[in-house]
């Protein structure tokens, strides 16, 4: 059985279309070598083998569908909120979590609102390297933005957090079987693993102070784009009994929060 490793592929709403051409072996298998959809990036797909005559030009439709809800995120009607925390993949590349249940990175950001290019993992926790990046959500592709703190006041609004609550605190399980805890926003019951990816889901991946973890696994500590010289706040925290849209944690520069960038709905 012979491996292409290699096919054209185009975006196209939701379907990839490819021209597949043998080469001389009844049976291939049609592997993709690259494949990034909503920032996430997937590498040497394996798809299906395939029966195909020597000589032959072969079109494929293949149809790609989430798990639930959107292909880019979460929409609560004003902005999309992406299917995954920031992380780091390159030199200068940066994407989202495979699953909205990963922690991704923890981030520095500066007084000015600006994230660091390099995430704690990569460095000594307790120092920064790297530089402030101007909208580092942008590096994943074009329209995504840290929220500000306003839209992070208009998510508390639509979770209704003192009302009837359009939110749920508990487990969310992994593509590889483990659970996190964290906050579903969109529903006020926990979901089904098939419908998990249907809602906002925020882990509760805590924070490091000078390299030190807090409340992992307990709360949501998360940055925004407040600028702390113009006295606004820095980041946002959730837990099961508060939602804290202004925090002022961040002034401490050896912070690090998670990043969960946003889009505009058009």
């Amino acid at each position: 059985m012979e491996r292409n490793d290699w096919c054209i592929l185009l975006w196209n709403g939701g379907v990839v279309w490819s021209g597949i051409f043998t080469n001389g072996e009844l049976t291939n298998v049609l592997t993709l070598e690259k494949l990034k959809i909503g920032g996430v990036q997937k590498e040497n797909l394996d798809l299906f083998s395939l029966l195909a005559r020597p000589g032959v030009s072969y079109t494929i439709e293949i149809v790609l569908k989430s798990k639930g809800g959107s292909l880019e995120g979460f929409n609560d009607g004003t902005l999309i909120w992406a299917n995954g925390n920031l992380i780091k993949i390159g030199e200068d590349q940066y994407a989202f979590a495979t699953s909205q249940g990963e922690y991704g990175d923890y981030w520095y950001r500066s007084n000015d609102g600006l994230v660091y290019s390099n995430p704690m993992n990569t460095q000594n926790k307790s120092s920064r390297t790297g530089v402030p990046v101007d909208n580092i959500c942008g590096k994943v592709g074009a329209g995504w933005r840290l929220p500000t703190e306003k839209d992070v006041f208009n998510l508390e609004k639509y979770v209704d957090w003192y009302g009837k609550s359009n939110k749920a605190f508990g487990a969310y399980v992994k593509p590889d079987g483990t659970s996190v805890q964290g906050i579903y926003i969109g529903t006020n019951k926990i979901p089904s693993v098939a419908d998990q990816d249907k809602y906002l889901f925020l882990p509760a991946a805590g924070a490091y102070n000078s390299g030190s973890p807090a409340e992992v696994n307990q709360s949501c500590f998360y940055w925004h784009s407040g600028n702390v010289y113009k006295e606004e706040s820095t980041s946002f925290q959730i837990a099961s009994y508060y939602f804290s849209p202004n925090n002022d944690g961040g002034k401490d520069l050896s912070r690090t929060n998670s990043v969960r960038c946003v889009k505009d709905v058009k």
